[in-house]
């Protein structure tokens, strides 16, 4: 049997309380296998406890005081389902063999006394097997991430299309309302002569107070534009996380405030868009400064290497020491610290969208250290992102619209 693949990569786990049995095992076999042993299903639990994430077959006898070989393999079929499983046993236990390949427990069996050929043929044949279908999980989770990475993309498109909809309606209308508002002295004063007003002051007063408004409602709309991310798959750049990091600390520094960047392990080259991921940092820097009252102290620790979503990557941490870090919550994540929104409410939104577009996470947590999490792997396009919860996006678009209902 010629194949590429390295069968030591993942071990095999013997289980047989004959002691001399488990010695010949791995005599005959660990030049091919990286073995493991144990004499009953108790040791058994401990090595699959310890080492269950890499090992791929299990052999277990079937006659040992305890638990039978079948009961154990049956175990291991609905806790570790990727694990071959194969039943050694002998020719007065064939009916409890039988059942076991018929009920899906057991992979094959192998009658005792085996002989080293057939059962190194066996082993190789079920390691190919393992190997091949770790291979198609991959794929599997390879492609369902690629499909909600275009799912996500699809659903920011569309936000950007209603956004630009509803940008040249609000646009248009208050438009025509400004402009009314801009004649509406001149009207008053022709219409109705001043010294008959009880109160000139007050039509003065609405009038400001209107002006104001509309300026706020134009602003809004123009921000609600800016905050949309257009999807780019173009991850063309490679950047060293602590100078990333320190690059946007020194875009957002100013005398009355500190950011303070740190790091810690071997830290691996991202692979970015660098104009969103620093548009990314901007965003969640200048939520920290308006969380922290506009000055004092803004803390950035790096570290790594991690598991991101499947693959290695990096965690930064914002945290801040301003009071309005302690009432942080999920609620106000996308919504605005303050009534003019000037904190980036509606824009963190758009880092959210590029930690997603980038295969990575950005959360915000309020136990006692509030802080705000963003991890990124360093290669997006090797990221697994696990499915979303249902209505998970449904429900962030909510709270993006009721975002913009609230600051209307």
């Amino acid at each position: 049997m010629v194949t590429n693949h390295d069968y030591r990569q993942f071990p095999v786990l013997y289980v047989d309380d004959e002691a001399q049995a488990l010695k010949y095992f791995r005599k005959a076999l660990e030049k091919d296998f990286e073995i493991y042993t144990a004499e009953n299903v108790a040791e058994a639990t401990k090595v699959l406890d310890e080492h269950g994430d890499r090992i791929s077959i299990l052999v277990c006898d079937q006659r040992m005081p305890g638990e039978k070989g079948t009961d154990l393999l049956a175990r291991v079929r609905t806790e570790r389902p990727s694990i071959i499983r194969v039943l050694t046993t002998a020719y007065s236990d064939l009916d409890s063999a039988i059942d076991g390949v018929n009920s899906g427990a057991i992979y094959k069996y192998i009658v005792k006394p085996w002989d080293v050929r057939d059962l190194r043929v066996v082993l190789l044949r079920a390691m190919d097997y393992f190997i091949v279908q770790r291979q198609r999980d991959a794929l599997l989770r390879e492609k369902l991430s690629v499909l909600q990475r275009m799912m996500v993309s699809d659903r920011v498109r569309s936000l950007a299309v209603l956004a630009a909809g509803l940008s040249n309606h609000i646009r248009n209308s208050m438009s025509a309302l400004k402009k009314f508002l801009d004649m509406m002295p001149e009207k008053l004063q022709a219409e109705v002569p001043k010294d008959t007003l009880r109160d000139p002051l007050y039509w003065q007063d609405v009038w400001e107070s209107a002006q104001i408004e509309s300026k706020r409602v134009l602003q809004l709309v123009e921000r609600i534009s800016s905050v949309v991310v257009e999807p780019n798959d173009s991850f063309e750049s490679f950047v060293a996380p602590l100078a990333f990091a320190e690059d946007a600390a020194k875009r957002a520094d100013k005398p009355e405030r500190r950011i303070e960047v740190s790091s810690s392990g071997d830290l691996a080259d991202l692979k970015v868009n660098r104009e969103l991921a620093d548009r990314m940092c901007n965003i969640l820097l200048s939520k920290a400064v308006g969380m922290n009252g506009g000055t004092g102290r803004i803390s950035i620790r790096i570290d790594g290497p991690l598991q991101v979503n499947g693959t290695p990557g990096v965690r930064f941490t914002v945290a801040g020491e301003g009071d309005g870090w302690k009432a942080i919550g999920s609620e106000s994540l996308f919504s605005g610290l303050t009534s003019d929104m000037q904190d980036g409410g509606l824009e963190l939104l758009s880092a959210f969208f590029i930690a997603n577009h980038h295969g990575g996470d950005l959360a915000l947590f309020r136990d006692d250290k509030p802080r705000i999490e963003l991890t990124l792997p360093n290669d997006p396009l090797a990221a697994s992102r696990p499915p979303n919860e249902p209505n998970f996006l449904d429900d962030l678009f909510e709270m993006f619209e009721m975002a913009q209902i609230n600051a209307l």
